[in-house]
């Protein structure tokens, strides 16, 4: 049972007594958590709350003033609640078995219920405004962070390893089962069923590092070369190129297309700067250089041309991710796909769509969910498509694509776009994109890689 569990059910066996501020105070926490994980976190009300704690609304409003200051103190209350889920004591006897329970237990950690609103509301800006949750979370990840070090250097040839490199090891284990576990809850909602469970990634992850470093792995080689630098500018900069076209591109007043897609623009330059709740139509209009009337012979409402703003960005944005390389070299190549699928998560326009849309008025609109998980499925045919490419070349042995993808991206979707979304910005501690993706990349082919592909690039 959680500590979040634990609490709620001492709540609510405690006797209700009168003059008792501290047994009121936790029965609103109670009912808040208890609201939050049935109705979300952006459709929590005051009169729900207030029944669910056997108190009156005006009780609630001269305790906190407001909706959002009860929300923000629950929430403060209940992070480190959820946090202390992650310090466990592994139960397997030997290494593996220890690090693949931690590994089990972490992802359990974030599909707990009443994690799912602390999440989203801790994503939205809501609570994120003026530090929120940050230092919690980021507190949490060091205490998380050292109790894998001592783990992960327990296991079959992993001891010697430079500090640097024991963390490229706990990011990469890390990432493929936060990617099953919370990336899938706060992007797409319920999990998955065609993706591997959380089980069959811990096991994958394991699997993986024993296989390379028991015996010091089966082949060794130097680090990988850097990705293209020139490849990551690119990368890192469609969108933005392609606002900034569209808004400065001339058309005819009869040209309904072009118009629309000046528009988009607008909208997405606006929504990147402002946000989407401070975006305004008037705004928007401004910057397309159009009148408000115009604007709304294009959208419905505002909602209606964010929708039509994220069909927009996400061509863009998966054409980021799969484009090829211009390198022969197998490894490289992995390495070079891994950066530009970690770089579009960086581009600065994608900030109040991952923001948004986390947050429930973007996960309510079924439309905004469907153009996501497309993009995902998309993604995901590419690396498909590419690992079987290898495969048929002779370089790689084959392997349940599923997993591989899922450890291959988890990395540097931790790195990038998991650490934007709790975090706020990129962490200082880790490896970096270029360091999580050449490790990736360069475990896959001492895992997977054939004779050919060492005889030919060893």
């Amino acid at each position: 049972m959680s500590q979040v569990d634990l609490f709620l059910a001492k709540t609510r066996q405690a006797s209700l007594v009168r003059g008792d501020a501290k047994g009121q105070l936790d029965r609103i926490r109670a009912a808040v958590i208890e609201e939050c994980s049935e109705n979300s976190f952006q459709l929590a009300s005051m009169a729900g709350i207030a029944k669910r704690a056997k108190v009156s609304t005006a009780s609630l409003y001269r305790s906190f003033g407001n909706r959002d200051a009860l929300l923000k103190d629950v929430a403060h209350f209940t992070a480190p609640l959820i946090a202390a889920g992650f310090e466990v004591t592994p139960s397997g006897e030997d290494s593996e078995s220890r690090v693949r329970d931690l590994l089990v237990q972490l992802g359990e950690v974030y599909l707990d219920p009443h994690a799912k609103w602390l999440f989203r509301a801790h994503v939205s800006l809501d609570v994120t405004l003026g530090g929120g949750l940050m230092p919690i979370a980021v507190e949490t990840s060091q205490r998380i962070e050292a109790i894998w070090l001592k783990e992960i250097a327990a296991l079959p040839g992993l001891g010697n390893l430079a500090a640097g490199d024991m963390l490229k090891v706990i990011n990469f284990l890390l990432g493929g089962v936060q990617r099953r576990t919370i990336l899938a809850r706060l992007l797409f909602g319920p999990d998955d069923e065609a993706s591997p469970s959380l089980l069959e990634a811990a096991n994958s992850g394991v699997d993986w590092m024993v296989g390379v470093y028991a015996q010091g792995g089966t082949h060794q080689h130097a680090a990988p070369q850097s990705p293209d630098t020139s490849q990551m500018a690119l990368t890192k900069s469609a969108i933005q190129r392609q606002v900034e076209y569209d808004l400065t591109s001339p058309h005819t007043r009869y040209d309904f297309d072009a118009r629309h897609r000046k528009i988009l623009a607008a909208a997405v330059q606006e929504c990147s700067q402002l946000g989407f709740k401070q975006a305004g139509m008037a705004s928007v209009a401004t910057r397309a250089n159009v009148s408000t009337a115009t604007l709304y012979e294009h959208f419905t409402d505002k909602a209606d041309m964010f929708v039509k703003a994220v069909g927009y960005i996400l061509p863009i944005l998966t054409a980021s991710v799969t484009q090829q390389p211009a390198t022969d070299h197998p490894r490289n190549t992995i390495s070079t796909m891994l950066v530009n699928h970690g770089t579009a998560y960086l581009d600065p326009f994608m900030a109040w769509l991952y923001r948004h849309y986390v947050s429930y008025e973007g996960q309510r609109d079924i439309a905004v969910v469907r153009l996501g998980k497309a993009s995902r499925t998309m993604t995901e045919a590419f690396w498909r498509n590419q690992l079987t490419t290898l495969e048929q070349a002779g370089y790689l042995h084959a392997s349940d694509h599923a997993q591989t993808t899922n450890l291959l991206l988890g990395g540097v979707e931790r790195c990038t776009l998991l650490s934007f979304l709790l975090y706020g910005a990129a962490r200082t501690s880790g490896p970096d994109l270029i360091g999580a993706a050449n490790y990736a990349a360069d475990v896959l082919f001492r895992h997977f890689g054939t004779r050919k592909y060492w005889a030919e690039f060893g």
